[in-house]
C-alpha cells in the first residue's frame, strides 16, 4: 500500500523536518514557562489578558458567555503549580489538554534530537487530531 502522503507531499529534508520539530517543541515549552510564571486569573478566564492579549474573541463575536476554549490557559497556569483539582474546576478538559501538550512537545524534541519520525503517518495523524480537537470544541458550544 502506497503512502498517501509521500504521494502528495515533496519530501522534507532531514535537517529541516529535525529543526521544524525542534522550533515546535521549543514554542511548546516556552508555552508551559509562560503558563507557570501567570499567576491564575479568580474568574477562570482572564488569565492570557496578563499578556496583554484582549478577552475572548469567540465569546465577543457570536454572544456565547464562554466559548469551549476559555479557561484553558488558567487550568495550563493551575496545572503547572500541580493543582490539579483547580486545573479541572476551571476547565473540565485542560488536563487531557496539557497531557496531550506534553506528549506532543516530548514526540517534537525526540524527533528533533533522533532525527526519526515515530509516526509514519504523522501528518495525517496531526490532521486528525486536530478534526477531533475541532469537532469537540464546536460540540460543547
Amino acid at each position: 500500500m502506497p503512502n498517501i502522503v509521500q504521494s502528495y507531499l515533496p519530501p522534507i529534508p532531514r535537517r529541516v523536518n529535525r529543526v521544524l520539530h525542534a522550533i515546535a517543541g521549543l514554542i511548546m515549552v516556552t508555552w508551559l514557562g509562560v503558563c507557570a510564571v501567570m499567576q491564575p486569573d479568580p474568574s477562570s478566564t482572564g488569565t492570557h489578558r496578563q499578556l496583554g492579549l484582549p478577552g475572548c474573541i469567540i465569546s465577543r463575536v457570536s454572544g456565547i458567555e464562554r466559548c469551549p476554549s476559555c479557561g484553558l490557559t488558567t487550568s495550563f497556569s493551575h496545572l503547572m503549580r500541580g493543582d490539579v483539582k483547580r486545573a479541572q474546576s476551571v476547565h473540565s478538559a485542560g488536563l487531557i489538554v496539557f497531557i496531550t501538550w506534553c506528549l506532543i512537545m516530548c514526540y517534537c524534541f525526540i524527533v528533533a534530537a533522533s532525527g526519526i519520525n515515530l509516526l509514519a503517518y504523522e501528518i495525517p495523524a496531526l490532521a486528525i487530531l486536530c478534526t477531533t480537537a475541532f469537532v469537540f470544541w464546536l460540540a460543547a458550544i
